[in-house]
């Protein structure tokens, strides 16, 4: 049975059925080679409603929210029988010409330049080669916010017309996860949400194993500062000991503690991404505290694990127990590289961000459209 078939529940709207549409969107997107715009879709498949088409994706009032809702739990069905599932948290950018579509600002877009784009901010369920999104969000920043006449242009709805941080966005995305009854054992995630300690404190919270990637000037202690007043102070500007000397806490960059201990790495295969085979790499583990060195937050004992690939550096931070082993950070943190490569093959190849509409329901619509096209790859490979 055709994917759309199934989820024509969610199509229909005022007695019309719109099944046909998604079907040859959804076709579009799988089949269709080069940009997969709503015009070259409907060229490229043989359809000549194109105008019909427009109005589905970026004005039909159907609701992508239960949508995404079953497909997350069909995603799951699909994953768990072949092991552990991850939660995987990233933004993606989509570059755009001109000011007009929703969420469109100079900022941050890719390698860290600042180009004029779209972010969105997605949360996949992934196991090995395979990865799904289940859920996302369009980040609006401050400016689209506070201007309600921009908003109201390509009907931003007015209660997501509030400021949220891409953090913010994740957690919404993380408690739905939690709430439909996901069976992910941990959760990882870029250096955006890694470096955010918020972020992983909230996490934490909520009962959630993590592996989250980290900036390598990422600080960290060896040791267990303790986080009282007189530490804090020594943290920043050093501390009298005996005799008057100066005692200097220990820390430094997650890039320099690996440098310092690169002996104690271990030689471990993983698998490569893609179509490449097995591979050795350098890993690194061992427990670091956390903390800004203000007295009044709290000291957070972690996993530091690094990643050395003939010289290229991963570095993350996990909150897994004390006496987790090296294997195990070494299988999580795989499983992260393997569903990354997977999100990212599957957005050029699926047309994730060929979306040229510039309306809010629009994007949403989109982007409900290609998991669907991505539930039908993964059906079809397991």
């Amino acid at each position: 049975m055709n994917i759309c078939t199934e989820y024509s529940r969610y199509f229909a709207i005022h007695r019309r059925n719109s099944t046909p549409h998604a079907e040859r969107y959804v076709k579009g997107l799988r089949d269709v080679k080069g940009r997969k715009n709503i015009s070259h879709l409907s060229k490229g498949i043989g359809s000549h409603d194109y105008e019909d088409m427009q109005h589905f994706v970026s004005d039909s009032p159907w609701d992508h929210v239960p949508l995404m809702r079953q497909l997350a739990r069909d995603v799951e069905k699909r994953l768990v029988v072949r092991g552990a599932c991850v939660l995987y948290i990233n933004e993606s950018a989509f570059p755009k010409k001109g000011k007009s579509p929703a969420g469109v600002e100079r900022q941050i877009c890719g390698w860290q330049s600042k180009e004029n784009c779209q972010i969105g901010v997605f949360a996949s369920l992934g196991q090995g080669r395979f990865t799904v999104p289940v859920d996302f969000r369009l980040f609006l920043p401050e400016s689209w916010a506070n201007n309600a006449q921009r908003c109201a242009k390509v009907k931003v709805p007015e209660q997501e017309r509030v400021f949220r941080t891409k953090s913010e966005l994740a957690l919404e995305m993380v408690g739905a996860a939690i709430s439909n009854k996901l069976g992910h054992e941990w959760i990882v995630g870029g250096e955006i949400f890694g470096s955010d300690h918020k972020f992983t404190d909230e996490l934490e919270k909520l009962g959630q194993a993590y592996l989250m990637d980290v900036d390598s000037e990422t600080q960290v202690w060896e040791q267990n500062p303790d986080a009282s007043a007189d530490h804090a102070t020594a943290a920043n500007h050093g501390k009298s000991g005996k005799g008057g000397k100066k005692q200097k806490q220990k820390r430094s960059s997650v890039a320099g503690l690996a440098k310092k201990y690169e002996s104690d790495s271990r030689m471990m295969i993983v698998s490569g991404a893609g179509t490449k085979g097995a591979k050795r790499v350098r890993l690194w583990a061992r427990r670091v505290w956390v903390w800004n060195g203000r007295a009044k937050d709290p000291v957070r004992e972690r996993w530091l694990v690094v990643r050395n690939d003939a010289g290229k550096c991963k570095y993350s931070l996990s909150n897994a127990r004390v006496g987790t082993s090296w294997e195990k950070l070494r299988e999580i943190q795989e499983q992260h590289h393997l569903v990354q490569h997977a999100f990212e093959n599957s957005k050029n190849k699926f047309g994730m961000t060929h979306y040229g509409g510039k309306s809010w329901r629009g994007w949403h619509h989109h982007m409900a459209l290609y998991c669907l096209a991505l539930l039908e790859a993964l059906r079809e490979h397991t």
